[in-house]
């Protein structure tokens, strides 16, 4: 117990360090530990950690992983750890263009979401909302709640989550022909990520984003949906320090 215990916080400290491959690699060890011992509810919390891990780069697999965590979870009683999974599920089955799906279990999934009204909880309820509501082209709501996501980000001082959130927004932005209001967002975030204390490789990745953004603005063109998996991908797995290797960089 110790012993798994342990590659699970090591996994966290390689995942703030971009270092994916070496945490997911961590979390096989923990998984095969717990199985060992029969303690499914922190097999299935492993089994969390990892899709997170490998998710924003193969949804399919994360998918695959929390449907797992969620068998395991049929016979225990651990509501947080349930809605984790589900909450997951949900995110990233809409990652993986099953966006009907996402928002069914989404909505099967609120008396949970409402057995937990803190606000960190509520939150990312809201933005799954808002991802999804984008993804089946309500793009009007989608707006409405990225905006309020975002700032809500803001207010809490959760400048990661916010910045991400943007990169959402920006892409609404942008499928609605709201160029102005795309460019005027993504300039906002140069200065921002640079008092954050973002690292110059993020701050050049940010610029090309930038320039995507504004480039397309000029000819009154979408930004390629591809750009914003890029750039987010990129933050989630490199915000606190470079990453030398993505397998997707914004174009």
């Amino acid at each position: 117990m110790a012993e798994a215990e342990l590659l699970e916080i090591e996994a966290w400290l390689c995942l703030d360090l971009g270092q994916s491959d070496r945490a997911a690699g961590l979390l096989d060890r923990a998984i095969q530990l717990y199985r060992e011992i029969g303690d499914e509810p922190r097999c299935a919390q492993a089994l969390i950690l990892k899709a997170n891990v490998l998710g924003h780069l193969e949804p399919s697999q994360a998918v695959e992983l929390l449907y797992a965590a969620l068998a395991l979870l049929e016979s225990v009683q651990q509501p947080r750890l349930e809605l984790c999974a589900r909450h997951g599920l949900a995110w990233f089955l809409n990652d993986a263009s099953q966006a009907r799906e996402a928002l069914a279990l989404m909505e099967i999934s609120r008396h949970l979401y409402e057995s937990f009204p803190d606000s960190w909880t509520q939150l990312r309820l809201r933005w799954l909302e808002g991802r999804i509501a984008r993804s089946l082209g309500d793009l009007r709501q989608a707006e409405a709640v990225l905006r309020s996501v975002v700032d809500r980000f803001e207010a809490r001082g959760m400048h990661r989550d916010q910045t991400l959130a943007a990169i959402d927004l920006v892409e609404v932005y942008s499928l609605q022909g709201k160029f102005a209001a795309a460019v005027e967002l993504v300039e906002s975030f140069g200065p921002a990520l640079a008092t954050w204390g973002m690292h110059s490789e993020g701050q050049a990745m940010w610029l090309l984003f930038r320039n995507a953004v504004v480039d397309h603005a000029d000819h009154h063109v979408p930004v390629e949906p591809d750009a914003f998996r890029g750039i987010a991908t990129y933050f989630h797995r490199a915000w606190h320090q470079p990453m030398r290797y993505v397998s997707s960089r914004p174009s």
